[in-house]
């Protein structure tokens, strides 16, 4: 689709990356695991979307927001780099700290941090396309990824009005817990003109097997990092050392709703502070099965306001 002293880049999805690409929806999220392509799909969409427009609006407007620059700089750019991208994308200024980045004739990106307040200004501007990645914070070791609010990604949206593009807005991201507005927005209660793409475990052919291995290796101790980043579900990661290691969803949450048991006695278990919590809970006569149902939790407040 583009050339560069005689070299064409060709576009070449996977199914995932393909349906995300061409989506026609205004709103397209596209997660997965670690390593499957989400920032390739990302730079292949904006590609295509610009072939899509007239001659005449191109190179379309597009802005890429992260929590933070450091996070651009350290993975954005870094990708850009180290990929195939490199022979066709030009980095604006050519340095370590590069605040735009552009395929000439097609499309020009600004990459915006949304953790200053003079560089959310930016998301104030006018584009044909957003571009939202890493959204859900990640507490990996030694990681800055923090993950961004949705107003952010709100104020980006109010922004897609380029004159001659049909607006497109897109975000990539690891799995997050299943209470992010992300998982919310796309798949729990999915807004109009919004559309969710899964990538599979497995699915991009040049992450390699020892690749994957590795990773795995990393987070097999982890269960809620190895469901993010390896498996490829939602999971809840709390930052810091974990009370409760030992917790796995797939073992110890029930596939299915469970129905409350009817004359048997329903056990309160409470924690005390200002951050009160109450689990409602029963013992199951015949099994000795302990089932908890829901918890209510509480903030700035005591036990009996809960």
């Amino acid at each position: 689709m583009g050339k560069n002293g005689g070299r064409v880049l060709e576009l070449r999805p996977n199914p995932t990356q393909e349906a995300f690409m061409v989506s026609e929806a205004l709103e397209n999220c596209l997660v997965g695991p670690r390593g499957e392509g989400k920032s390739d799909a990302g730079l292949m969409a904006m590609t295509y979307h610009a072939k899509q427009q007239e001659a005449s609006a191109r190179p379309v407007s597009w802005v890429m927001i992260r929590d933070t620059m450091v996070e651009h700089w350290a993975q954005t750019v870094k990708f850009i780099r180290d990929s195939r991208w490199r022979d066709f994308v030009k980095l604006i200024p050519d340095g370590p700290q590069p605040r735009a980045f552009a395929m000439p004739g097609y499309w020009h990106c600004e990459l915006v941090g949304v953790d200053q307040p003079q560089d959310l200004k930016k998301l104030r501007g006018v584009y044909g396309g957003v571009w939202a990645e890493e959204v859900a914070p990640v507490w990996d070791y030694g990681a800055t990824s923090k993950g961004m609010p949705e107003d952010a990604w709100e104020l980006a949206l109010s922004g897609l009005r380029q004159k001659g593009v049909a607006p497109r807005a897109q975000v990539t991201s690891n799995y997050p817990d299943d209470t992010h507005w992300m998982w919310r927005r796309y798949c729990t209660d999915p807004m109009k003109g919004t559309a969710l793409f899964r990538i599979p475990q497995g699915e991009n052919p040049y992450y390699t097997a020892k690749e994957r291995e590795i990773l795995l290796q990393r987070w097999q101790n982890n269960p809620a990092m190895r469901a993010r980043l390896v498996e490829g579900r939602p999971a809840f990661v709390p930052p810091g050392e974990e009370v409760t290691p030992e917790f796995d969803e797939r073992f110890h949450v029930s596939p299915a709703p469970l129905d409350v048991l009817r004359g048997v006695q329903l056990d309160l278990c409470w924690d005390f502070g200002l951050t009160p919590v109450c689990l409602f809970t029963q013992t199951a006569p015949a099994s000795g099965q302990w089932r908890i149902y829901d918890t209510v939790a509480g903030e700035n407040i005591g036990v009996r306001q809960l």
